[in-house]
């Protein structure tokens, strides 16, 4: 367990230092976002919402304007599933396969998120910043458990 723990906390500690990098914050995290923001808005078109455009790390539609930031990437999410699937006293097989699928389904529910709150934004702005911050915040720290606790129950199945 102290293992675990302490291998947990130095990639932890590894991600926090490397996002502290200028090269990450002038050029890498403001492309990813950019990358999201667009996405998203392919997203949105894709759901009969051609009026959605994206500019820099903002979606918007003809009324307003949804500012992808930090804290709305899921980059610290995935971190802290991938540095509890890497520390976990499994094989490297395991380890990969549930990297790669936890990654890409945080990274989903993510898009997730910011196509439903363009919606709420769109439809009930009144509930933007409860479902924001008092719902999605917390549902994304569920969903980090929720991942690990499968990927490690299957791990370890014999």
């Amino acid at each position: 367990m102290l293992r675990f723990v302490a291998l947990f906390a130095l990639i932890m500690g590894v991600f926090y230092a490397l996002t502290a990098v200028p090269a990450y914050k002038d050029r890498l995290f403001p492309s990813y976002l950019r990358w999201t923001a667009s996405l998203s808005t392919s997203l949105l078109n894709g759901l009969g919402r051609p009026e959605a455009s994206s500019s820099g790390s903002t979606v918007s539609s003809g009324t307003f304007a949804l500012q992808i930031r930090e804290g709305c990437d899921a980059l610290e999410p995935c971190a802290l599933f991938l540095a509890a699937v890497i520390a976990f006293p499994v094989g490297w097989r395991p380890k990969m396969l549930g990297a790669v699928l936890g990654v890409t389904a945080l990274l989903s529910m993510n898009f997730v998120r910011i196509v439903s709150l363009y919606y709420v934004r769109d439809h009930a702005p009144d509930y933007f910043h409860t479902i924001h911050v008092d719902v999605w915040q917390p549902a994304f720290i569920l969903l980090v458990l929720a991942f690990w606790l499968v990927w490690m129950w299957r791990a370890t199945r014999v």
